[in-house]
């Protein structure tokens, strides 16, 4: 099934020819203001969706100030008189540049269905990253159009809190897929003999052996990634709603929505034109990716039991990636638990000045425990001349963490700046575990935040000095 996007708007322009546009006001953002928002409040504005759909990404309208300022953008409920209730969606931090020219600035969503009826969409503006004003968002007027309140956390409250209404439409767009009457999914297992037919040319690539040599060895792009030789075929994405499917030695070019249990992508060059390759809806476990090459796309990950083993993350020089691997929960309670990553290789990306680009980035807004990341090679540069230094190598935040496992990983960078590895909790956490990293000097190796580690051991530059546990802020 080919994906189809079909759009929510909150005053913006309409993107698709199947694009659902609200019955208020005008979508013509060449006549509208802009407002500043202070940090700490979050604002939105009412939206109505006439069929049902699955959240894809969300963007905004906006343009830079004299600092650099992040949002977290959001999706809420509404009550019968259309008054914002429970969170139901939201997306990682987004920066607007200092200084950018008025223009949309997107982010991705989990997976969330939205049924017919009004929702609120909207920003969470945290500081900028300087002293001085921040960016400024783009409003039509429009009476009783719009809600804001304080919001102290750096993530959008469980539920909306105080009701402030205000006479303003923010330009704000939520990107969905429709649900269309059938769905169509790929069950194949994996032999030695690559596949002879498929719906199209196939695709052959070097790379991927297996198996990955153990620590003090780390992986490399020979043991990682799309086995050496395969012959892959097109697959057009779609949504999987069978238990135990396996998609195997397939070229996989958009999103595909994993609507089951237990399903696994094995041997798949992802190169997908969607921001998110493969979102799970929430309610579904058991997500498998081992031996998948990314060149495009990211990957937003399930509730509960995800396993990441022998990736190979390899975007093309130039070619706009703003993180590796992506893992959100941030359903409604945005709890997960049992993730690991393993024996994979992370290629620097290519992204943009004004991003925030992570090697692994975790992201959500309730509890995430039981996650490993271990014996992987992660290379947090940012290979773009244009852009600012990388991020972090693993940035855990935006959420509460428990029992974190970093063991036997390599964190490199070419770049200064920022740190290879930041543990940040909500909530205070304790017991968490890690040991034998190495590290590059590029950078300040780990910060951490409210994550006391029970364990920290062996932890070296490469030279063999010794790394010592930094001070737990917060």
């Amino acid at each position: 099934m080919a994906v189809v996007a079909v759009s929510l708007l909150a005053n913006g322009a309409v993107p698709s020819a199947r694009a659902l546009t609200l019955p208020l006001g005008d979508a013509d953002v060449a006549n509208v203001a802009f407002d500043r928002s202070p940090a700490g409040y979050k604002f939105g504005s009412r939206a109505t969706l006439g069929a049902a759909g699955t959240t894809v990404s969300i963007r905004f309208y906006a343009r830079g100030g004299p600092a650099r300022q992040p949002f977290v953008p959001f999706v809420y409920a509404t009550d019968a008189a259309g008054r914002p209730t429970a969170r139901l969606a939201a997306g990682p931090a987004t920066a607007v540049p200092a200084g950018r020219a008025p223009g949309w600035i997107s982010a991705p969503l989990p997976g969330v269905r939205l049924a017919p009826g009004t929702y609120v969409l909207g920003l969470l503006a945290l500081p900028p990253d300087t002293a001085g004003a921040g960016a400024e968002i783009a409003y039509s007027s429009l009476a009783g159009a719009s809600f804001w309140n304080a919001n102290d956390e750096s993530s959008p409250t469980a539920t909306w809190g105080d009701l402030r209404p205000d006479d303003v439409r923010w330009k704000v767009v939520v990107d969905l897929e429709p649900e269309l009457p059938q769905t169509t999914t790929t069950t194949t297992t994996t032999t030695t003999t690559p596949p002879t037919t498929g719906p199209g040319p196939s695709t052959t690539l070097p790379p991927g052996s297996g198996g990955c040599a153990p620590f003090p060895a780390f992986p490399d792009k020979q043991c990682t990634g799309v086995a050496a030789g395969s012959s892959l075929s097109p697959y057009q994405g779609g949504v999987v709603t069978t238990r135990g499917t396996v998609i195997a030695d397939v070229v996989i070019n958009s999103r595909v929505t994993v609507a089951a249990d237990d399903v696994t992508f094995r041997n798949c060059l992802i190169d997908s034109a969607d921001a998110i390759a493969i979102a799970v809806t929430p309610g579904f476990r058991g997500l498998t990716i081992e031996n998948c090459t990314f060149k495009a796309g990211s990957m937003i990950g399930p509730g509960a039991g995800l396993t990441i083993r022998r990736v190979l993350v390899d975007p093309d020089p130039g070619r706009y990636r703003p993180d590796g691997l992506v893992v959100g929960f941030t359903q409604v309670g945005g709890s997960g638990q049992d993730i690991l990553i393993e024996d994979s290789y992370i290629s620097p990306q290519w992204a943009d000045a004004g991003d925030h680009p992570d090697a692994i980035q975790f992201w959500g807004f309730g509890t995430v425990a039981n996650v490993t990341i271990r014996h992987n090679l992660i290379d947090s540069t940012n290979a773009n001349p244009a852009g600012q230094a990388g991020g972090a190598g693993v940035f855990m935040a935006d959420g509460s963490y428990e029992n974190v496992v970093v063991e036997e990983n390599l964190f490199r960078s070419s770049q200064s700046g920022y740190f290879h590895l930041r543990l940040a909790s909500d909530r205070p956490t304790a017991g968490h575990v890690v040991r034998s990293n190495r590290f590059d000097r590029s950078r300040t190796p780990a910060d951490l935040f409210r994550m006391t580690p029970a364990t920290w051991d062996d932890n070296r530059y490469l030279d063999g000095q010794l790394v010592p546990m930094p001070a737990v802020r917060g």
